[in-house]
């Protein structure tokens, strides 16, 4: 027995082609960030965890040593458990939180003081965060300028493309 059969006289309901069209667009402009996070993080992520289970010295290939890494890495490296632990433990206990709390308290005076003043102190405040996106912007804008004297324009047109 079918859990949802059809009523005599009853219209079935697509997707309408404009709906349809609207989602391979969105596809369209999702698929170079997939695949570039895709090439980019996971595959390199990826292959990492496989060859941290290998004897790889970049001259033969990678033999298969199962955990024996992690247990050498554990159990024998002095310089591992002496320093490297526990200073990456002190400093994600540190910095993880104790940056955390300071935004929070920096996000909360902020909202604290008077919109005019509160907007200028913004701009002072996230300006150096915003000025490599600025710097990128007007690096990309010279080298893909519509005419010849974008770099990547001008080779194009020497090239006859």
């Amino acid at each position: 027995m079918a859990l949802f059969k059809k009523k005599e006289g009853e219209k079935k309901y697509y997707k309408s082609t404009a709906s349809q069209r609207e989602a391979r667009t969105a596809y369209f402009f999702v698929a170079p960030y997939v695949l570039l996070f895709f090439v980019f993080i996971i595959l390199p992520v990826a292959i990492a965890i496989g060859l941290s289970f290998t004897k790889y010295d970049l001259i033969g290939s990678p033999q298969f040593v199962g955990v024996q890494n992690y247990v050498y890495l554990l159990t024998s490296d002095e310089e591992f458990m002496k320093y490297i632990l526990p200073n990456t433990l002190k400093y994600s206990l540190i910095v993880g939180p104790v940056g955390y709390l300071l935004s929070f308290i920096l996000a909360w005076l902020l909202a604290q003081i008077p919109a005019r003043a509160r907007n200028i102190l913004a701009i002072i405040i996230y300006s150096p965060s915003l000025t490599a996106g600025v710097t990128m912007a007007v690096v990309w804008k010279i080298i893909f300028a519509g005419d010849s004297s974008g770099y990547i324009n001008s080779l194009l047109l020497q090239l006859n493309i």
